[in-house]
Order: structure tokens, then C-alpha cells, then sequence
């Protein structure tokens, strides 16, 4: 079962979740839900919807209520079949009050679960039995307290809101008792076992049929940034019982509204396949993640890259070490040796035990940024501030102000550069921040990777190109570093480095950053890049035309 978010309910359609038309269709009955196609409204709703100018004119020919009826005794039908596998979502949140557009949608979600339910039910004559729930976890017992009483109150709501379809609770009161009982376990299943349905929207996608073949003729970039949409949440009885991994080996997307699920590795037998449910190593260092998960899903999170020593949690929000040449990740934790050879790791609401890494490649990596966490015969404590490779100490204070101060500079010199015409000093300045950044910050820091990619943008806009080619490359190397150089994160990269190669004219560089963009796609998305992104293809075919021109 899947429901629209409420920040897409005007432009996407209410069914498949794609964007509408310019002339969408409602639902006849409340003109509420948006649809795409008669298609996507008669799944919905269960209506034969026909869309004519006969059937116009005959509706303004006819009195209200013998419209009423004509529509009631003609052109309505349930779709139901004997599964209940097509049972029309939409007909309990249709007429009345606007309901379905007011509560969250987990609850309007629950709501569709339990009149689901209730339709089967009706169609293998059990309307008697007790209403079956998911076989889904709900850790009811670890929401808070002000969570809880909010999902009793929004039950007994939803309650209410269905009574016109349940008869037994107009007259029942222990009915409704039983009922917002049944929903509040439901809406707490729904909170820790639905998944958002995700949409790729790329934003000022280029005509690029109308660039010139001119290769001379070079002053507006290829620029697209592509963004994840949250358009629905979704609960799905197979998708919800992968485990998360925030180092996943399976990644889920979306067409439409149907969820796929593709291996991006190889995966041994027996080994379990595991998706991420949000926060993944590269994105959020170790504490985050693990604060996310227990504040979403109610659960501590145990995966290989929660259990394990590894580069990214060293780096990702780590300072510079003040010595010159040396490499060392400075934290703000705590670092405990214990007997078993793994690493006590704490700090304030913190505390976590990660054992050293089995692969050689892995230690290798950290022995650059942390090599006292892999001698035997190391200090048994490092505190906070300390280098993990020289355990020279560092104001982290000073340091944490320096850095916001950078970032701080960086953003505002950006909007000045693209909204007045450059001046060099601006140009100048926006260099100099980002030098004083890398002064504080780790090398392989997020924070540095974000500004060089700000720093590379801003000079796409103002046509300096290889200038932003060379940021660009700064910013895809720390990427590759946090996450890995196949990941769907540095794929984008190579789609911004290829429009940057063929803004300066370098259309063989440019197809080969698609190619390697593409390949690492493929692993995401398989057959289905070209529907994810179309706009890839078109870029691809411009650039290879652009090529072929310039060997002419």
C-alpha cells in the first residue's frame, strides 16, 4: 500500500507518484486527488472514468440528482477481484471531510491497510473474525510517551473518520475502542517498516538540442543537479523484511509506485542481502547514523560498518592535524583500548566498541589517517583532540570556529560571485577560504569535499572552466574516499566533471566520464538507467555528435 506525500499532493498524480499534466484529472465525487491518465484514476478510485465531449454534454443535460444516479448506476464499479489484489484505495477517503489531506500520511497510510483488510475480509465472508494485522515488528514499547498518546489520538481520529464504512462503529462503543486499539498498533508498524518512495528529478535540465556544434561558442555549462524527490511512503510485505546495512550490498528504487530491489555486488551463498534504510557509511560518520536509527526505527544498529574500525567514520568530521606532513584524523572522542585488541569509542551520549578491521586493504587505509589504532603496542587511551597517528593535541574550540567561520565565507563570497558580475577579488577571497578551511579541517573531510564542489560550481557559472574542472576532481577524490569509487555518489561526480570536459571542449573526455558514470549506474539501476535518468542518454548522444564534428 502506498500513499502521496503532502508536499507533492498538487503536482504529482495520487497513484503512480509521477508529476501530473497540465490538465489533470480528479476524482468526480470530491476533486481532491490529482491523476495523470484515466488509467491511474479508474485504479484509484474503481470508476470506469470516460473523459469525452458527449459524456460532457450529457452531464449538463441532466438535473444533479439524475446525474447522481446515472454516474452511481452506469459508470461506478468495483474493481475488486478475488484476491483483493485491485481493491480501489481511494474509496473510503472519498466525500466528506478533506481527511485524507490533513492527517500524516502514515496514518492515512494505516487507514488503507485496515479497509484493505476489512475488503478481503468481506469478499471470503469473514467479516466476523477478528481483523488481521501485519506480521511486522512495531516496538511499541520504545516509542516515547508524547509519541504514543499522539498515535492514540490520531487512532481514534482515523476511528472516526472510517465509521461511515465500518457500521459497527456507530453503534458500538467497545467496537471503537477495539478498532483505535488495532490502529495504534498499525500506525506504529507503519512508522518503523514503511519506506519513502523515492523519485530522481533533475532540475534545469539543458536543451541540449539547441547547443551549438561550435565547440568555440562555449559560455553556458552543462549544469543539472539531481536530487532525490520524496513523493510517497510505502509499506511493502517482502521490501520490509531486508535488514538494514549502512554499508548495503542491495539498493531500492522506484518506477512508479513499484519498488525494485538490485544486488550491487557480488553476493556469496548464505550471505544475507541488506538494504539501507537511510544513513549509509560515506554520508553520516558512525555516532549519526546510530543516533538516526534509534530515533526512526528504535533499534541499535549492529552492521559490519557499525561494528568495525573504518576510514570514513575517521575522516568524515575529522580535523587537520597541526604537524606538517602527517596525515592524522583529529576527534573529539575517545579512544580505549581493550583487552581483546578492539577500541572502546566515547564522547558525550556516545559510547560504542569497534573491533579492527579483516581485510588488509581496510587496515591499510586506516594505518594512513590512524595508524596508533592498529599497533600492538600502542598507547591504551587517546583523548579527545588527539591525533590518531602522532597524538599531537588540538584546540578543537578554536579549530570548530575557524571552520564554521570558512564555510561561512565560502557560501556568502558564492552568492556574491553569481549574483554581480566577478570580480577578482571575490574570486580571490572564495580561494583563500577554502585554503584556510583545508588549514583546519581533514583532508578527506565532508565538509571540504562540499566546499570544493561549491567552489567548482561557482566557477561553472561564471564560465571558468578549468578552474572548476580542478575543484571538481578535489571534490570526487575525497567522495571516492568516504564512500567508494563505485558508489552512486560519485557517479553523479563523473556526470558533473563530464559536463564541465565538454563545456571546455573536450568531448572525448566528457563521453568518457559518462561512460564511467554509466557503468557505475548500471550496478544501481540495471536496464533501468535510462528511465531513471533520460537526460543521460540525450547529454551522451550530444556529446558523441559534438565528437564526431570535431574529427571532421
Amino acid at each position: 500500500m502506498q500513499i502521496i506525500t503532502k508536499s507533492c499532493r498538487e503536482t504529482h498524480c495520487h497513484f503512480c507518484f509521477n508529476e501530473v499534466p497540465a490538465d489533470p484529472l480528479f476524482c468526480r465525487s470530491c476533486t481532491i486527488p490529482l491523476y495523470c491518465s484515466e488509467h491511474c484514476l479508474e485504479q484509484a478510485v474503481g470508476c470506469n472514468f470516460v473523459r469525452s465531449n458527449d459524456f460532457s454534454n450529457f452531464q449538463n443535460n441532466l438535473s444533479v440528482e439524475l446525474w447522481k444516479y446515472a454516474t452511481e448506476s452506469i459508470s461506478l464499479y468495483h474493481s475488486a477481484r478475488e484476491n483483493g489484489g485491485d481493491l480501489p484505495e481511494h474509496t473510503h477517503e472519498c466525500g466528506g471531510a478533506h481527511w485524507p489531506a490533513v492527517l500524516p500520511p502514515d496514518v492515512v497510510l494505516a487507514g488503507r491497510v485496515m479497509m484493505k483488510s476489512i475488503e478481503k475480509r468481506k469478499l471470503s465472508g469473514g467479516l466476523d473474525k477478528n481483523i488481521e494485522t501485519m506480521d511486522f515488528s512495531h516496538s511499541y514499547n520504545k516509542i516515547p510517551p508524547d509519541h504514543k498518546l499522539e498515535m492514540h489520538l490520531y487512532a481514534l481520529v482515523l476511528a472516526c473518520c472510517l465509521r461511515h464504512y465500518l457500521p459497527s462503529l456507530e453503534t458500538s462503543i467497545s467496537k471503537v475502542r477495539n478498532f483505535s486499539s488495532q490502529f495504534v498498533l498499525l500506525i506504529s508498524q507503519i512508522k518503523v517498516n514503511s519506506m519513502a518512495v523515492v523519485h530522481m528529478k533533475s532540475s534545469d535540465e539543458p536543451d541540449l538540442s539547441k547547443k551549438s556544434s561550435d565547440l568555440s561558442a562555449i559560455g553556458n555549462a552543462f549544469t543539472s543537479t539531481v536530487e532525490q524527490v520524496r513523493v510517497g511512503q510505502a509499506i511493502y510485505s517482502r521490501g520490509s523484511l531486508f535488514n538494514h546495512s549502512c554499508k548495503p550490498n542491495v539498493h531500492a528504487y522506484f518506477l512508479s509506485r513499484t519498488l525494485h530491489l538490485r544486488c550491487t555486488e557480488h553476493v556469496p551463498t548464505w550471505y544475507p542481502l541488506e538494504l539501507s534504510y537511510g544513513p549509509q557509511i560515506g554520508e553520516l560518520d558512525h555516532q549519526e547514523r546510530q543516533k538516526m536509527l534509534e530515533d526512526q526505527y528504535f533499534f541499535k544498529c549492529r552492521c559490519i560498518a557499525c561494528s568495525e574500525l573504518n576510514l570514513s567514520d575517521l575522516v568524515i568530521n575529522s580535523f587537520r592535524c597541526s604537524k606538517p606532513n602527517c596525515l592524522g584524523a583529529i576527534l573529539g572522542r575517545a579512544y580505549e583500548k581493550l583487552e581483546d585488541d578492539s577500541w572502546l569509542v566515547s564522547a558525550a551520549s556516545y559510547c560504542s566498541k569497534l573491533s579492527l578491521p579483516v581485510f588488509q586493504e581496510h587496515k591499510m587505509n586506516i594505518c594512513e589517517v590512524a595508524h596508533f589504532l592498529l599497533e600492538k603496542d600502542t598507547l591504551q587511551k587517546i583523548g579527545p583532540g588527539n591525533c590518531l597517528s602522532c597524538c599531537s593535541s588540538l584546540d578543537l574550540s578554536s579549530s570548530t570556529s575557524a571552520s564554521n567561520n570558512s564555510l561561512s565565507d565560502i557560501c556568502r563570497l558564492k552568492d556574491l560571485i553569481l549574483s554581480f558580475v566577478a570580480k577578482d577579488s571575490l574570486i580571490s577571497d572564495i580561494l583563500i577560504s577554502l585554503g584556510d578551511l583545508r588549514s583546519v579541517k581533514h583532508a578527506y573531510s565532508k565538509v571540504v569535499a562540499q566546499a570544493e564542489d561549491d567552489v567548482a560550481e561557482t566557477f561553472a557559472m561564471i564560465g571558468q572552466f578549468a578552474h572548476a574542472k580542478k575543484h571538481c576532481q578535489a571534490s570526487m577524490e575525497i567522495l571516492e574516499k568516504l564512500y567508494h569509487t563505485k558508489h552512486i555518489t560519485v557517479a553523479h561526480e563523473w556526470i558533473k566533471l563530464a559536463s564541465i570536459d565538454f563545456s571546455l571542449g573536450n568531448p572525448a573526455d566528457a563521453l568518457c566520464d559518462i561512460m564511467r558514470a554509466e557503468e557505475i549506474f548500471s550496478l544501481y539501476y540495471g536496464s533501468h538507467v535510462a528511465k531513471i535518468f533520460p537526460y543521460i542518454e540525450h547529454f551522451k548522444k550530444e556529446v558523441e555528435k559534438i565528437g564526431f564534428v570535431a574529427v571532421r
